[in-house]
Protein backbone atom coordinates (compact mmCIF):
# COMPACT_ATOMS: atom_id res chain seq x y z
CA UNK A 1 0.00 0.00 0.00
CA UNK A 2 1.41 3.42 -1.14
CA UNK A 3 1.81 6.20 1.80
CA UNK A 4 1.38 9.09 0.01
CA UNK A 5 0.70 12.64 1.83
CA UNK A 6 -2.80 14.61 1.24
CA UNK A 7 -2.27 17.60 -1.15
CA UNK A 8 -1.16 20.84 0.83
CA UNK A 9 -4.57 22.53 -0.03
CA UNK A 10 -6.34 20.10 2.18
CA UNK A 11 -3.90 20.17 4.78
CA UNK A 12 -3.66 23.91 4.92
CA UNK A 13 -6.89 24.67 5.13
CA UNK A 14 -7.35 21.68 8.31
CA UNK A 15 -4.94 24.02 9.86
CA UNK A 16 -6.20 27.06 9.28
CA UNK A 17 -9.54 26.06 10.66
CA UNK A 18 -7.72 25.24 13.59
CA UNK A 19 -5.92 28.95 14.15
CA UNK A 20 -8.96 30.58 13.32
CA UNK A 21 -10.91 28.97 16.12
CA UNK A 22 -7.67 29.97 18.58
CA UNK A 23 -7.69 33.34 17.10
CA UNK A 24 -4.26 33.06 15.72
CA UNK A 25 -3.28 35.93 13.01
CA UNK A 26 0.75 35.51 12.69
CA UNK A 27 2.69 31.86 13.38
CA UNK A 28 5.52 29.88 11.80
CA UNK A 29 4.83 26.51 10.96
CA UNK A 30 7.26 24.16 10.35
CA UNK A 31 7.12 20.44 8.53
CA UNK A 32 8.79 17.56 10.50
CA UNK A 33 8.21 14.39 8.37
CA UNK A 34 4.46 14.19 8.06
CA UNK A 35 3.71 16.57 11.25
CA UNK A 36 2.99 20.14 11.01
CA UNK A 37 4.08 21.89 13.98
CA UNK A 38 2.66 25.94 14.52
CA UNK A 39 4.26 28.58 16.90
CA UNK A 40 1.52 31.17 17.99
CA UNK A 41 3.23 34.66 16.86
CA UNK A 42 0.22 36.61 17.33
CA UNK A 43 0.69 40.04 19.69
CA UNK A 44 -2.08 40.17 22.16
CA UNK A 45 -4.14 43.16 22.40
CA UNK A 46 -3.69 45.27 25.48
CA UNK A 47 -6.55 45.05 28.22
CA UNK A 48 -8.72 48.10 28.64
CA UNK A 49 -7.56 50.19 31.52
CA UNK A 50 -4.72 52.13 32.60
CA UNK A 51 -1.07 52.00 31.81
CA UNK A 52 -0.52 51.45 35.52
CA UNK A 53 -2.73 49.01 35.94
CA UNK A 54 -1.48 46.55 32.72
CA UNK A 55 2.47 47.18 34.36
CA UNK A 56 0.66 45.99 37.68
CA UNK A 57 -0.92 43.18 35.90
CA UNK A 58 2.36 42.58 33.73
CA UNK A 59 0.30 42.53 30.59
CA UNK A 60 1.82 44.67 27.80
CA UNK A 61 0.74 45.34 24.21
CA UNK A 62 4.29 43.79 22.82
CA UNK A 63 3.19 40.55 24.57
CA UNK A 64 3.47 37.21 22.61
CA UNK A 65 1.66 33.89 23.38
CA UNK A 66 4.17 31.66 21.85
CA UNK A 67 2.08 28.22 22.17
CA UNK A 68 2.96 25.64 20.13
CA UNK A 69 0.83 23.36 18.75
CA UNK A 70 1.34 20.00 16.35
CA UNK A 71 -0.78 18.69 13.88
CA UNK A 72 -0.29 15.38 13.25
CA UNK A 73 -2.17 13.60 9.98
CA UNK A 74 -4.90 11.87 12.50
CA UNK A 75 -5.75 15.77 13.69
CA UNK A 76 -5.50 16.83 10.04
CA UNK A 77 -7.60 14.38 8.95
CA UNK A 78 -10.03 14.78 11.79
CA UNK A 79 -10.46 18.25 11.53
CA UNK A 80 -11.53 18.13 7.77
CA UNK A 81 -13.88 15.49 8.82
CA UNK A 82 -15.21 18.51 11.14
CA UNK A 83 -15.37 21.37 8.88
CA UNK A 84 -16.73 19.64 6.33
CA UNK A 85 -20.53 20.47 7.81
CA UNK A 86 -19.49 24.40 7.45
CA UNK A 87 -18.39 24.21 3.92
CA UNK A 88 -21.46 22.36 2.14
CA UNK A 89 -23.42 24.82 0.49
CA UNK A 90 -22.58 24.42 -2.91
CA UNK A 91 -22.02 27.15 -5.34
CA UNK A 92 -21.35 29.50 -2.84
CA UNK A 93 -17.90 31.26 -3.25
CA UNK A 94 -15.09 30.87 -0.34
CA UNK A 95 -14.66 33.79 2.11
CA UNK A 96 -11.29 34.73 1.65
CA UNK A 97 -11.04 36.91 4.33
CA UNK A 98 -10.91 33.55 6.64
CA UNK A 99 -7.44 32.29 7.20
CA UNK A 100 -8.78 28.76 5.98
CA UNK A 101 -9.57 29.78 3.14
CA UNK A 102 -6.40 31.64 2.42
CA UNK A 103 -3.92 29.01 3.41
CA UNK A 104 -5.99 26.45 1.27
CA UNK A 105 -5.27 28.36 -1.86
CA UNK A 106 -1.34 28.83 -0.70
CA UNK A 107 -1.58 25.11 0.01
CA UNK A 108 -3.12 24.43 -4.34
CA UNK A 109 -0.45 27.01 -5.27
CA UNK A 110 2.38 24.80 -3.51
CA UNK A 111 0.72 21.91 -4.68
CA UNK A 112 0.32 23.06 -8.56
CA UNK A 113 3.79 23.56 -8.44
CA UNK A 114 4.64 20.10 -7.29
CA UNK A 115 6.96 21.39 -4.65
CA UNK A 116 7.18 20.42 -1.03
CA UNK A 117 6.33 22.88 2.06
CA UNK A 118 9.60 23.18 4.71
CA UNK A 119 8.19 25.87 6.78
CA UNK A 120 5.28 29.27 6.61
CA UNK A 121 5.78 32.84 7.96
CA UNK A 122 3.03 34.82 8.53
CA UNK A 123 3.01 38.41 10.01
CA UNK A 124 0.14 40.57 9.40
CA UNK A 125 -0.09 40.48 5.25
CA UNK A 126 3.46 39.01 4.65
CA UNK A 127 4.12 35.37 4.44
CA UNK A 128 7.09 33.71 3.68
CA UNK A 129 7.13 30.16 2.02
CA UNK A 130 10.48 27.49 2.59
CA UNK A 131 9.69 25.06 -0.22
CA UNK A 132 11.72 22.34 -1.64
CA UNK A 133 11.63 21.89 -5.52
CA UNK A 134 11.67 18.32 -6.62
CA UNK A 135 15.27 18.12 -6.90
CA UNK A 136 16.20 19.05 -3.40
CA UNK A 137 16.87 23.07 -4.20
CA UNK A 138 15.56 25.29 -1.80
CA UNK A 139 13.76 28.31 -2.37
CA UNK A 140 12.76 30.94 -0.27
CA UNK A 141 9.49 32.69 -1.86
CA UNK A 142 8.20 36.19 -0.04
CA UNK A 143 4.25 36.85 -0.93
CA UNK A 144 1.46 39.15 0.23
CA UNK A 145 -1.80 37.03 1.17
CA UNK A 146 -3.45 39.62 -1.13
CA UNK A 147 -1.00 38.26 -4.01
CA UNK A 148 -2.78 34.91 -3.46
CA UNK A 149 -6.95 36.11 -3.82
CA UNK A 150 -6.30 36.52 -7.68
CA UNK A 151 -4.89 32.76 -7.66
CA UNK A 152 -7.85 31.51 -5.37
CA UNK A 153 -10.19 33.17 -7.87
CA UNK A 154 -8.45 31.23 -10.96
CA UNK A 155 -8.28 27.92 -9.02
CA UNK A 156 -12.28 28.26 -8.51
CA UNK A 157 -13.08 28.79 -12.23
CA UNK A 158 -10.34 26.30 -13.19
CA UNK A 159 -12.34 23.64 -11.23
CA UNK A 160 -15.47 24.88 -12.52
CA UNK A 161 -14.86 24.67 -16.26
CA UNK A 162 -15.42 21.92 -18.38
CA UNK A 163 -13.02 22.77 -21.17
CA UNK A 164 -9.44 22.02 -21.46
CA UNK A 165 -7.18 23.89 -18.16
CA UNK A 166 -5.27 26.85 -18.93
CA UNK A 167 -1.41 26.77 -17.82
CA UNK A 168 -0.37 29.75 -16.44
CA UNK A 169 2.75 31.04 -14.53
CA UNK A 170 2.86 32.43 -11.49
CA UNK A 171 6.02 33.32 -10.49
CA UNK A 172 7.13 37.17 -10.58
CA UNK A 173 9.73 37.45 -13.03
CA UNK A 174 11.32 34.19 -12.81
Amino acid sequence: MENRRASYSYILRAIGQSLEEKRIVDFDLLVIERNYEVRNRTTQKPIAGSALRRWWRGIWEDDIDEALYLYTPVDIEWLNYRGEGQRRVPDQAPDFAKLSTRLRTIGAYIDLRRMRLAGMRRRGDQVTLRLEEQDGTERTEEHTMESFEGYSQFLRTKTRASGPSIDVDFDKGE
